[in-house]
């Protein structure tokens, strides 16, 4: 098994509505926001389709 790339991590947080991701050595950069709804709806498709990480 392929072990990940660490270099390449972000964060999530949530609030009440939305989910947010930064990448993890940058925490004063951007930050990527998703409705709870849009976030949920992103999870369940990678999930069925597998869809691939930039690693793989």
């Amino acid at each position: 098994m392929r072990q990940p790339d660490i270099s390449n991590c972000v964060e999530t947080t949530a609030t009440a509505t939305t989910v947010l991701i930064r990448d993890s050595k940058d925490a004063a950069g951007l930050r990527l926001g998703f409705s709870r709804p849009a976030w949920a709806a992103l999870v369940a498709y990678v999930d069925e389709t597998g869809a691939p990480g930039p690693d793989s």
